[in-house]
């Protein structure tokens, strides 16, 4: 009898300690997307002052530009990280500062090139 109790008690922690793990896991995720969320919408080029174009972030990780399905992002701390389209700017890191997508690299000429969106 006291094997079979210790039995139940063991597998009763380790399905108590499985299931802590895949909420805790589930949290995050829905942090990640809540994030993401805060971030979506519409964002318009604000410079250099002579491009023009948009960039829409939307709720389920993916974006368009000038309203062409263009990749997927990833909100990372206070960076957006891109694949798609964008990978060649900056290598698809955006900075977030005062709510706007920034973007700014080296080429490997040493020119500078820099993109930002707000929204």
């Amino acid at each position: 009898m006291k094997t079979k109790i210790l039995g139940t008690i063991i597998v009763l922690l380790f399905c108590s300690s499985a299931w802590s793990a895949h909420a805790a896991n589930a949290s995050q995720e829905n942090s990640k997307v809540s994030v993401a969320n805060s971030l979506a919408g519409l964002y318009w080029c604000i410079a250099p002052s002579w491009s023009k174009g948009t960039i829409n972030l939307l709720p389920n990780g993916t974006y368009q530009m000038n309203g062409v399905d263009a990749g997927r992002y990833q909100v990372v701390k206070n960076e957006v990280h891109f694949v798609g389209s964008l990978k060649t700017w900056n290598n698809g890191v955006a900075k977030v500062e005062d709510g706007n997508l920034v973007f700014e690299w080296k080429n490997q000429d040493g020119s500078m090139q820099y993109f930002a969106y707000r929204r």
